[in-house]
C-alpha cells in the first residue's frame, strides 16, 4: 500500500495543481480589478517618488515584462475563438506525456520500485519442511545450509535454531516469526561483516546465496527462504495472494495450484504457501481402555509415562553448593529413542497387581492424515501463497501484475481471489473514477440548465 499511496498522493498533487488552484484563483482573486491595479500602480508610483525614480522603473519595467510573457503563452489559449480548441489540445497533449510517463514502467525503461535496497549486516534464513518431518530432519538440513555459509567470505557468524524460532527481529514483527515452533521448522540468523570491511551489499549477497540454498532445499522437500531486512516497513511478503471461499477444503487446493503458477513464473523465487503438504501424516496413539482396565492402569500413568519418554520427568531436585537454586533431576529416553517410536513404546508402566506392562500393550498406533490449521483474515478463513521477485528486474510489482494476468484468465474454480493488487484498483475508484463520474455528472447538469461554470461550481 505504501507506493500505491504515493503514486495516488503524487496524482491528487496534480489535479490540486490543474483543477483546485486555478478555481480558488477565480473565486478569491474576481474582485481584484483593473480599479484595485491602478490603486496599485499609484502607491507604487508615490513610493517610487519616495525611494526614487530608478526603483519606481524597475518594477514598472519588470511587471511590463511579466504581463508581456502571460499574454505571450497564455494568452493564445483564452481566445474566445480559437482558444476552445488550443486547451483541448494542450489537455489531450498533457495527458499523452502523462500516459508516456507512465509506460516508462511497463516496459521497463524505468523499474517500478518504492524503496532502493539497503546494505544491511544481517540476514535471515527460513526453513520449513513438510508437516510430520522429525526435528532430526530440520537440523541434518540446517547444517547443510551451514556449509554454504561457511563458503561466503562476507558471513561473520551464524546461529541455527531447529524447532524453535529465531529472537525476534524486525521482520518478525508483521510475519509473527515468535509463533514459528515445531519440529519441522527453522532458522538460520546470519550476521555479515562490517560493510566497510566487504565489496558487495548484502542484498547481492542474498542474491549469491539463495540459488545454492533453494537446490538444497529442494532435495529435502523444504521451502527455504532467504529474508532481507526490508528498507521500510517489514510485511507478510513481497508478493501474497489471499484466496477465500465457502468450502476451505476447495481454497486449500486452489493454494496448491496457486503455488504451482507461482514456482512456473520467471523471476519468483522463495515461494511458500499457508497450506499443509498433500500427503503429510501423523502418527495417533490411542489407548486401549479395555485392555488397560483390566490389567489395572490408568489412562494417567500412560499418558504421563508417553511424556516422559520424550520431554522428560522431573524425578528430584539437588542441591549442591555450586548452584544457587536447586537443580532438577530429569529422567527421559536417549535422544535415538525418542525418534523412535518402537524405543518409546518399550517403556513400561506398573500394573493393578505390581506386573510391569509394556505400553506396546496397551497403545494402537494409527496413521492419520494431518490436521491442517484454519488461518483467518477480518473473520474469515483464508488461504495465502507468497513470494518474492529476484532476477533482472528485482521489483515484487512486475511478478505481481505477471501473475494477476494469470489468474484473471481463469478465476481458478469460481472462488473469489483477492490480491494486494486490489487495493490499488480500490484506491483508483475512490480517489480517481468517483471524483471524475462526478464531475462529469455536474457538467452535464450545468449545461442542461445553461448555467455559467462560475454559477455552476457555487
Amino acid at each position: 500500500p505504501i507506493p500505491i499511496n504515493a503514486s495516488v498522493g503524487m496524482l491528487l498533487s496534480l489535479l490540486i495543481a490543474l483543477i483546485v488552484t486555478p478555481w480558488l484563483a477565480l473565486k478569491l482573486l474576481k474582485r481584484h480589478g483593473p480599479a484595485g491595479d491602478a490603486a496599485h500602480a499609484g502607491d507604487g508610483q508615490a513610493v517610487g517618488r519616495a525611494d526614487g525614480h530608478a526603483d519606481g522603473h524597475a518594477a514598472g519595467s519588470m511587471a511590463a515584462r511579466l504581463q508581456r510573457l502571460f499574454q505571450r503563452l497564455l494568452g493564445p489559449f483564452l481566445e474566445p475563438q480559437r482558444g476552445t480548441r488550443r486547451r483541448r489540445l494542450l489537455f489531450a497533449t498533457m495527458a499523452a506525456l502523462v500516459l508516456a510517463a507512465a509506460g516508462l514502467a511497463g516496459v521497463k525503461l524505468v523499474v517500478l520500485k518504492m524503496l532502493p535496497f539497503d546494505n544491511k549486516s544481517e540476514l535471515q534464513i527460513v526453513v520449513d519442511l513438510p508437516e510430520g518431518r522429525s526435528l532430526e530432519d530440520t537440523s541434518a538440513l540446517l547444517a547443510e545450509l551451514s556449509g554454504v555459509l561457511d563458503r561466503t567470505p562476507e558471513v561473520l557468524h551464524y546461529q541455527a535454531y531447529a524447532g524453535t524460532a529465531a529472537p525476534i527481529n524486525f521482520n518478525g514483527l508483521v510475519r509473527q516469526y515468535y509463533l514459528r515452533e515445531g519440529a519441522n521448522v527453522g532458522d538460520l540468523q546470519v550476521n555479515l561483516v562490517d560493510r566497510h570491511d566487504r565489496k558487495r551489499e548484502s542484498h547481492d549477497i542474498a542474491v549469491a546465496l539463495r540459488p545454492q540454498l533453494a537446490d538444497i532445499g529442494r532435495r529435502h522437500g523444504a521451502s527455504v527462504k532467504v529474508v532481507e531486512v526490508p528498507p521500510g516497513p517489514p510485511v507478510l511478503s513481497p508478493i501474497v495472494a489471499e484466496i477465500y471461499g465457502p468450502d476451505y477444503d476447495r481454497a486449500r487446493a486452489l493454494g496448491r495450484e496457486l503455488e504451482q503458477r507461482f514456482l512456473a513464473t520467471e523471476g519468483i523465487v522463495d515461494v511458500d504457501t499457508s497450506v499443509e503438504a498433500a500427503d503429510a501424516r501423523r502418527q495417533v496413539l490411542q489407548i486401549d481402555r479395555e485392555r488397560a482396565a483390566r490389567l489395572g492402569v490408568s489412562q494417567a500413568d500412560i499418558a504421563q509415562s508417553l511424556a516422559s519418554g520424550l520431554a522428560g520427568l522431573d524425578a528430584s531436585h539437588l542441591v549442591d553448593g555450586s548452584s544457587k537454586y536447586p537443580r532438577p533431576i530429569r529422567l527421559r529416553l536417549p535422544a535415538a529413542d525418542q525418534a523412535s517410536l518402537d524405543g518409546l513404546l518399550a517403556l513400561r508402566v506398573r500394573g493393578g497387581q505390581g506386573q510391569l506392562v509394556p505400553l506396546s500393550e496397551l497403545v494402537q498406533v494409527r496413521d492419520e492424515p494431518w490436521d491442517g490449521a484454519i488461518h483467518h483474515k477480518d473473520l474469515l478463513p483464508v488461504v495465502y501463497v507468497m513470494g518474492d521477485e529476484s532476477g533482472t528486474v528485482d521489483s515484487p510489482l512486475y511478478g505481481m501484475f505477471d501473475l494477476v494476468g494469470q489468474v484473471a484468465d481463469t478465476i481458478l474454480g469460481g472462488l473469489a481471489i483477492s490480491l494486494i493488487f486490489g487495493r490499488l484498483a480500490s484506491t483508483v475508484l475512490t480517489l480517481v473514477v468517483i471524483p471524475l463520474l462526478y464531475y462529469s455528472l455536474l457538467s452535464i447538469r450545468s449545461r442542461k440548465h445553461k448555467h455559467t461554470p462560475e454559477e455552476s461550481f457555487a
